[in-house]
């Protein structure tokens, strides 16, 4: 069981700092209406500190936005680093710039800022369409749980091994994206009732885009599993 430590930022400096942080990386985000359970996506787009305001990119899908009005209460949540964050802001006013609308808020109060001392793992569904290769002789293996920390998976050859200990380089396609490039070192082994090898790994060296990448699949394998529950 995962384990967190939330900090309640109310600072705007603080506050400022974090929103800066998510606007740079473009850090995806998950949007509720406070009253509903459907999802819709934003980025932050801009932060003005002096003013206490940032500005969210229109919601989508599109009828999202069409529903945002002067003084819709949104919640919003999002992941960077293995960090979650989360919050509520007020729109105060909707915008257009260049053919493109936008939201005002003012800085939210608190902005929960929740940093994981154990990496939560999601679990992904069967039905869910990837490829996981393994190694330099591309081990083919199907994720069972994955965290912004590491993963689960199954190797599906039944004569093919890994071990306690090994380090190794594996790609992860999600649909028909550019797969993410992974190093990894090999937690524990077992052999599944099938015969087959299941296997931890913990992640190497994960920054950048492909950091950004996992952060971005492990919110959207929970958003997924929320929405069916």
């Amino acid at each position: 069981m995962a384990s967190f430590d939330a900090q309640h930022i109310t600072s705007p400096v603080q506050k400022a700092l974090i929103l800066r942080r998510l606007r740079d990386s473009r850090a995806q985000l998950t949007v509720t209406f406070l009253d509903s359970k459907r999802f819709y996506n934003s980025t932050i787009i801009a932060v003005d500190a002096t003013a206490g305001t940032l500005d969210l990119d229109e919601l989508h899908p599109a009828r999202g936005h069409e529903a945002v009005q002067s003084g819709s209460r949104l919640r919003v949540e999002t992941r960077l680093d293995g960090v979650e964050t989360r919050f509520v802001v007020e729109v105060a006013e909707v915008l257009l710039s260049n053919g493109i609308y936008f939201y005002r808020a003012p800085f939210p109060n608190p902005l929960i800022y929740q940093q994981l001392r154990q990496f939560h793992r999601v679990q992904v569904k069967r039905s869910f369409a990837h490829r996981l290769s393994v190694g330099e002789h591309e081990l083919d293996a199907r994720l069972v749980d994955i965290s912004a920390g590491g993963f689960c998976a199954t190797l599906t050859d039944k004569k093919a091994k890994v071990a306690k200990g090994e380090e190794h380089e594996c790609r992860l396609q999600i649909g028909e994206e550019e797969p993410i490039s992974l190093k990894v070192q090999v937690r524990y082994t077992n052999e599944t009732d099938r015969g087959q090898t299941r296997f931890g790994a913990m992640f190497l060296d994960l920054v950048g885009t492909e950091r950004r990448r996992i952060d971005r699949l492990v919110m959207d394998l929970q958003r997924e599993l929320r929405r069916l529950t």
